[in-house]
């Protein structure tokens, strides 16, 4: 039976006045940075069960780990320490062993973009004179081992030194996909999840006037035609002063289409007025076009569809990824013959268990999904939740899932799912230390759901905010 080696967490989006992990004020409206959140405790506590007394696994964090879209630094810096904290990044008896395997997501993909021209500042120092540059690498080898110049994650590291830390943690960036071996022929692969995505893959669909088939897509293809998107939108309007305010309060509008219309009416309005006619209406209706447009595009997000784990155009998203990039990748180190692989990957918000059978591959790719540690929405939505992915030394893979919202405002209690049958005594290993009726597991589950219904009830007191806010605006021009 193997050894636990690597837990895997996705979406945490530390900072967040949505996510569970961060301690929000009493108002709804600011991140209390001086103590952590009741959920952040609870869940240091039950990872550290998982390791106790073996050898500490390594921790593998699939991105969204901050929420640099809507949150100012220093929130997400001072959440992450209590994280680090919570953890026991670093310490004897911590969870996790000091070093951090980080695939970033579109939330912190900024991330990966420091990190990658660190790098090449690494690889131009090391260029003799007389040899030419090699081109600019936009990502990581799946193989750790595959990369001669490592991509360090120094900024989350300098993050880490702040919280007083006398280990010396390290981090360690791939990107977009992070493969793991097992013995024989098994392999997990690991990726944040937004390529999946209609949305994050945009700009490749310029491609299409070339008629190149999406199959024949590399991550290096999806990467440089889409990492400018990513950066711009998805992971620095929180650097962006009173504009991301204004970004994150349209983005939260999301969850209701009535207050969103009536938002984007308001603010087209107001910018008309700002000018005379006919400039003015001009304005107006060009503001009221791209707000619509832009609206109409996160609205679609798959963390938005509420009928299934997976819509029917992200399920098409993740085949294409899995036989063409994932699939290209692969072939480069095994030849035609494929490995048995399992694929992780978070994003969605939306936590399950699956298989799917994937053009190239000679078995079906067992599918799990890690779920994510925010609210959408004020209104319970069951198939949302967090798990904690475990991998063992053989590659075997359980979805340790933590919680998931139910109808009546509870959360189910933590479960343990095999990826597959072969995964099967490793998860009965997983289950026998894994009580949902006992501390510290009991107490996640209470403090979850008392955090879950907070959440909601911000979620509408800011919603009503917006609206108010507005209409004073508007009463301001008028």
């Amino acid at each position: 039976m193997g050894a636990l080696r690597h837990i895997v967490l996705s979406d945490l989006h530390l900072g967040a006045l949505n996510s569970v992990l961060t301690n929000v004020g009493h108002g709804g409206v600011d991140v209390d940075t001086a103590t952590a959140a009741p959920v952040l405790t609870s869940l240091g506590a039950c990872l550290r069960t998982l390791s106790a007394g073996a050898e500490p696994p390594e921790l593998v964090v699939l991105g969204d780990l901050f929420e640099l879209a809507l949150t100012p630094l220093d929130d997400a810096a001072a959440t992450f320490g209590h994280f680090v904290r919570a953890i026991g990044l670093g310490e004897r008896d911590g969870a996790v062993a000091p070093h951090v395997r980080f695939v970033a997501g579109n939330h912190d993909h900024q991330l990966w973009t420091r990190a990658r021209l660190d790098r090449e500042i690494a690889i131009v120092a090391a260029t003799p004179t007389d040899h030419p540059l090699p081109d600019a690498a936009h990502v990581t080898s799946m193989f750790p081992d595959g990369d001669d110049v490592p991509a360090r994650g120094r900024f989350i590291e300098a993050l880490v030194r702040r919280v007083g830390i006398d280990a010396d943690v390290t981090v360690t960036h791939s990107y977009p996909n992070l493969a793991i071996r097992g013995d024989g022929d098994r392999v997990v692969v690991m990726h944040h999840g937004h390529f999946v995505e209609r949305l994050y893959r945009i700009m490749s669909s310029l491609d299409e006037v070339f008629d190149r088939p999406q199959a024949n897509r590399t991550v290096v293809d999806l990467e440089s035609d889409n990492a400018g998107w990513i950066d711009f939108f998805w992971s620095s309007e929180g650097d962006s002063g009173d504009a991301g305010v204004d970004v994150r309060m349209l983005y939260e509008s999301l969850v209701s289409g009535r207050t969103l219309d009536a938002e984007l009416d308001q603010i087209s309005r107001l910018v008309g007025a700002s000018r005379r006619p006919p400039l003015g209406t001009v304005l107006r209706w060009v503001v009221d076009r791209a707000l619509r447009s832009a609206s109409g595009a996160l609205g679609r997000a798959e963390r938005h569809h509420p009928g299934a784990a997976l819509s029917p155009d992200a399920d098409a998203g993740l085949k294409m990824y899995l036989a063409g990039p994932v699939c290209h990748e692969l072939r480069r180190v095994f030849g035609t013959r494929l490995p048995d692989t399992t694929f992780v990957f978070g994003h969605t918000h939306k936590p399950f268990v699956g298989t799917r059978g994937v053009a190239g591959y000679a078995r079906p790719i067992a599918v799990v999904n890690t779920g994510g540690w925010v609210v959408d929405h004020p209104e319970a939505e069951p198939l949302k939740g967090a798990s904690v992915v475990l991998v063992d030394d053989e590659a075997n893979v359980v979805s340790l899932q933590l919680y998931r919202q139910r109808s009546d405002g509870a959360a189910e209690p933590p479960a343990v799912v095999p990826a597959d049958a072969r995964s099967i005594a490793f998860a009965e290993q997983v289950r026998s230390g894994v009580d949902a009726t006992r501390d510290p597991w009991r107490r996640f589950t209470a403090d979850v759901v008392a955090t879950l219904a907070a959440r909601r009830r911000e979620l509408q007191r800011r919603e009503v905010a917006v609206r108010r806010r507005l209409r004073r605006a508007e009463t301001k021009r008028a």
